[in-house]
């Protein structure tokens, strides 16, 4: 599992921010967010008459008399700290990413990156520390390749959900202003919960990914091959057998880091 292992550059992948990841995407994002602005800011004027309106019936039906000062305050001073919010939308989403990567960058380095003393199988696929007869040299290069397509796969699939994830990114961002904007209104706050746990999910599946990648020096020792001299086939076998089992679980765990933070906060 070398090739999936967190090196340098899956980290850098894994915590960069959206101008890092694409610049030009990012520019757009941010142009179409801030045009976004203009309608978050409409409907939370809409929604400020009609509650002004709600709330000065209800207490012309229940006091007879017009909304008090402290109420108008009250009400005004809501609404005014939600437009300061959905003004500052983008920057709430870059602010929630830098935590996010701040945290897996702490999580990647404390320690090293992949510190091998932990334990490596690179030996484990050295042909020469094996004693094979004619036929076993082939069963173990199909269990060799099976090892090496695996852990490209793995490779591969990381790539793949770092891209989903700042796609996603972006169209969470986008539509920023707008559900702050809902936010506010009853009907439409629960949905507004649930798209900023989305965002969360999102962020935090990199912290995920970071403690599975950085976990994996430790569960691919070869503690029982032994280092020097060679090995038996059968001994040789069972290691190899153990090694593809943990490369599937770690491609299985990959898959599943979005469903762990779901799971984890309820989103």
């Amino acid at each position: 599992m070398n090739g999936v292992v967190l090196d340098k550059d899956k980290l850098n992948q894994l915590t960069q921010s959206l101008s890092s990841w694409n610049p030009t995407a990012s520019s757009w994002v941010n142009d179409i967010t801030h045009a976004l602005m203009f309608i978050g800011f409409a409907i939370l004027g809409i929604m400020f008459l009609l509650e002004w309106a709600k709330t000065a019936q209800r207490f012309r039906e229940t006091q007879g008399t017009p909304l008090t000062s402290e109420v108008m305050i009250n009400l005004g001073l809501r609404y005014f700290i939600a437009t300061i919010v959905i003004g500052l939308a983008p920057q709430i989403i870059d602010g929630m990413l830098y935590l996010a990567n701040a945290i897996g960058h702490t999580i990647a380095t404390t320690g090293g990156l992949h510190n091998q003393s932990n334990g490596s199988n690179a030996g484990l696929w050295d042909m020469s520390r094996v004693d094979l007869s004619w036929y076993q040299k082939g069963i173990f290069g199909v269990i060799s390749f099976l090892n090496s397509i695996g852990t490209t796969i793995i490779s591969m699939l990381v790539t793949v959900i770092v891209f989903m994830r700042f796609l996603t990114l972006c169209v969470y961002k986008i539509l920023s202003p707008i559900m702050l904007a809902a936010s506010l209104h009853e009907d439409y706050r629960s949905v507004s919960i649930n798209y900023w746990k989305q965002v969360a999910i999102v962020l935090l599946q990199s912290v995920v990914l970071i403690i599975i990648l950085k976990l994996i020096p430790a569960w691919q020792t070869d503690s029982q091959f032994p280092l020097t001299g060679k090995v038996s086939y059968g001994t040789w076998q069972a290691a190899a057998a153990l090694a593809l089992v943990k490369l599937f679980v770690v491609g299985w765990a990959v898959m599943g880091s979005q469903s762990m933070i779901r799971r984890l906060i309820g989103g």
